[in-house]
């Protein structure tokens, strides 16, 4: 069945011609940390570029070499050559590491707690696998733990014109078209939206659910590193934050 073109105006961007999206059925979505490598590194090192040069195993062994820096080793990206890391992926060792770094980041284990108003929390978002774990799509500059109400109101959408999915910039859109939801490609404002995937709401709904209880899993690893710290703070309070879980959840 041909989609319908549309008589509505994108509202984030250009209508261009429809094209078939490539329909998924098994997919999940996981959360994923960002290991920025320059915050690991104590070295100063040369970031790996050469216009024209695909140097993506280079870049894999700049990050690995950065995060050595801080005592982190044998950690693996959800594709080479990126920073991000599902959550599930730490083993208890890794995690403490990085925690010890982030906070060292941020000025200090004193001065998180001391300004716990302005909820600290960790970088990340979260990314859309196929079964064979293949990277569909990821979150993207100024992306956040938080994001997944964002996917949440997605798996709602049942409009017939593109509604933002916000994943950071570069970000996605949603529709609602033959019963499934297409998902487009990466796109910024005033830039061409199209078709990329379409999924059925409720395995979308479901692979949400699952990314949920992941992080609260995460956030409970957190809180059982924290308490091992002895922190003069709520514990639970300050593992939910980091996770961005909502005080009631």
């Amino acid at each position: 069945m041909p989609f319908d073109l549309g008589l509505k105006p994108s509202r984030t961007g250009n209508i261009v011609p429809m094209s078939e999206p490539i329909h998924l059925d098994d997919f999940q979505i996981v959360p994923v940390l960002e290991l920025e490598p320059g915050t690991f590194a104590t070295q100063d090192r040369s970031f790996p570029y050469e216009e024209g040069k695909d140097q993506t195993n280079e870049e894999q062994q700049y990050w690995e070499t950065c995060l050595e820096d801080s005592g982190i080793t044998g950690l693996t990206p959800i594709k080479t050559g990126s920073w991000l890391v599902g959550v599930t992926s730490f083993s208890d060792l890794q995690l403490e590491q990085y925690l010890h770094v982030i906070f060292d980041d941020w000025g200090g284990i004193d001065e998180v707690l001391g300004d716990l108003k302005n909820k600290p929390e960790l970088h990340g978002g979260f990314a859309l696998l196929s079964q064979s774990g293949e990277v569909l799509i990821e979150p993207t500059c100024c992306s956040s733990l938080k994001d997944l109400v964002n996917w949440k109101a997605a798996a709602q959408n049942r409009e017939a014109y593109w509604q933002e999915l916000w994943v950071g910039h570069p970000w996605i859109s949603t529709k609602y078209q033959s019963s499934r939801l297409i998902l487009s490609d990466y796109h910024e404002i005033n830039t061409e939206i199209s078709d990329r995937w379409g999924v059925h709401p409720q395995n979308l709904e479901q692979a949400i659910q699952n990314a949920e209880a992941e992080l609260k899993d995460f956030s409970l690893r957190l809180k059982i590193i924290l308490q091992k710290w002895s922190l003069p703070t709520d514990i639970t309070l300050l593992a939910k934050q980091l996770a961005c879980i909502p005080d009631n959840g």
